[in-house]
């Protein structure tokens, strides 16, 4: 982590599970955090975790985010893709943010029908397109469980001299 916070300036993370519980917590400048008896992830149970971390200086609170997290593991192994020591099979499409009838860019509504549609045919994955996607796109894949986002790295950044 980088900032520009003064010096003395600590960071606390806290880490809250579905029901309001505090599982996990640090305060410094590095560190860890465990959740004992952590609940997985796992594709059609997305059960995600609060992470509040806060930049506090002098008992005062310069700034905060909060952010929903999944725990889970990722492996490849042989030619079999393993989401906690299981097998997975990505079934899905491609995706552009864009529609017919409002153009480009982030649509909440249209996203969460593209979600339902994607259920309903029993897929389970979407691969983003070139560019990044809104957060909002990411968070809501995370919580419609079993919907994976793949995003892939974009070169051509490397070839406009905009990578560093």
């Amino acid at each position: 982590m980088e900032t520009s916070a003064p010096a003395g300036s600590e960071l606390l993370v806290r880490v809250q599970d579905q029901e309001g519980n505090e599982v996990a917590t640090g305060r410094g400048e590095n560190g860890e955090l465990s959740i004992d008896n952590v609940v997985l992830w796992q594709p059609g149970k997305g059960y995600l975790y609060s992470l509040e971390a806060q930049l506090i200086s002098d008992g005062q609170l310069l700034d905060h985010y909060t952010l929903d997290v999944g725990v889970r593991t990722v492996e490849v192994k042989g030619n079999q893709f393993l989401i906690n020591k299981e097998p997975f099979y990505f079934k899905g499409f491609g995706k552009h943010e864009d529609s017919d009838f409002r153009g480009r860019g982030y649509d909440a509504a249209l996203n969460l029908r593209d979600f339902e549609l994607l259920d309903w045919i029993n897929a389970n994955s979407v691969r983003t397109s070139h560019y990044p996607y809104a957060e909002e796109f990411m968070q809501l894949a995370d919580r419609k469980a079993g919907c994976y986002q793949r995003n892939p790295c974009s070169r051509s950044n490397e070839y406009y001299g905009l990578w560093r």
